[in-house]
């Protein structure tokens, strides 16, 4: 039962001045012609029951706040007139509790992502765009109400979330740990000259012979500290027009077949052996002298999950944030702000202990001035 506070307003004559009587009534209660005499009129909404005296354009039977919800929460698989039909026909007994979570949950990954390009590029790598709008979405679906909060605290939306960014923190991980690795036995042609590298140029064909694993394949630089560059995903084959002898290069299975398939104990590094050379032959019958990289099929019942990935826990965001965020960095950051918080409030107090100086000094100066203008006027 709605109870409401309703303002009678009304002319008082010419002068355009207005009387408010306050009165209690309860929306359950009146008649059905009292009712249907406010909601026509405008003054109640015939959603929330709530009491409005604003009209909003284009809906005469909606506050402005439900009028507004009602066009700003249309899903994008949703026209219009659907979802206004469907809004109509709305009972506040229909809760969002009774939508099965496990219906909802791969929708809601989807939808979410699809707004990643208004949020800020994330600055960890374990973290992408369309994951941090997910969290940030879900995030405000738990501040809703206590009901949404119960509803999205349940463990399978966060697990979707803990999973991807615990494979693109293992991703970066692997990609580092094969980065800094160090081959036993170096090609012979390490200690040629740069002219010699040079001179020496070759092609590289990388042959892909797993089983639908597809593989991002990384250029290491020759720089202090070394870094990677992605030149691309091969499913067959890859082919380099043109790399050096001691070029260094990695594979690692994409991040959206980790998901799928968390092994640990998949990628590897190379280095490129110009004394290596052998004759490929391309689809078209042409041959070609590269250095040929073979990615063989691995025996999955030997590899090693990637670790604490199965694990199941109650609370996920304890565990997404040591993912995202780095200790030293986020500490390093609140410090800083700290003392510059500390530094302003120096300063805002030395200026206003300057603007009580200026101020008296002010009314000093004006007191002066009053009494030689008093003076001055004696002259007269």
């Amino acid at each position: 039962m709605t109870s409401l506070s309703v303002k009678e307003i009304s002319d008082s004559g010419r002068s355009g001045t207005m009387r408010t009587v306050e009165s209690r009534l309860n929306y359950d209660g009146v008649s059905d012609q009292q009712r249907e005499f406010w909601l026509k009129n405008g003054w109640w909404c015939s959603i929330c029951k709530r009491i409005r005296y604003l009209r909003p354009q284009g809906r005469q039977d909606l506050c402005e706040n439900c009028a507004v919800s009602k066009e700003n929460s249309r899903p994008i698989s949703c026209s219009v007139e659907d979802w206004s039909k469907k809004l109509d026909n709305w009972s506040s007994e229909e809760t969002i509790s009774l939508v099965p979570v496990e219906a909802l949950a791969p929708y809601l990954e989807e939808w979410f992502s699809l707004e990643s390009l208004r949020i800020k590029q994330v600055k960890s790598l374990n973290c992408s765009r369309g994951q941090k709008t997910y969290l940030m979405y879900l995030a405000s679906c738990v501040q809703v109400c206590r009901e949404w909060r119960d509803y999205f605290n349940d463990p399978i939306f966060w697990k979707a979330a803990y999973t991807r960014i615990a494979v693109n923190a293992f991703y970066e991980k692997k990609k580092d740990l094969l980065l800094s690795e160090k081959k036993k036995v170096p090609p012979r042609s390490k200690d040629w000259s740069r002219e010699d590298i040079n001179a020496n140029r070759c092609k590289m064909v990388v042959v892909n012979e797993t089983k639908g694993i597809p593989f991002d394949i990384y250029w290491i630089t020759n720089t202090n500290p070394e870094s990677c560059v992605k030149m691309g995903t091969i499913k067959d084959q890859y082919h380099c027009g043109r790399t050096y002898p001691n070029a260094k290069w990695l594979c690692i299975p994409t991040r959206e077949w980790l998901i799928e398939n968390k092994y640990s104990t998949v990628g590897f590094s190379w280095v490129i052996d110009v004394f290596s050379l052998k004759t490929f032959i391309k689809e078209d019958g042409n041959e070609v002298l590269a250095y040929v990289v073979t990615i063989r099929q691995p025996d999955l019942s030997k590899m090693h999950p990637i670790k604490g990935i199965d694990k199941d826990f109650e609370n996920y965001r304890k565990k997404i944030i040591p993912l995202v965020f780095n200790e030293k960095d986020v500490e390093y950051e609140w410090t800083k702000a700290k003392t510059t918080r500390k530094r302003d409030r120096e300063a805002l107090n030395e200026l206003r202990e300057r603007a009580k100086e200026i101020r008296k000094g002010i009314e000093l100066s004006e007191k002066r001035s009053d009494d030689q203008m008093y003076v001055l006027n004696m002259f007269n």
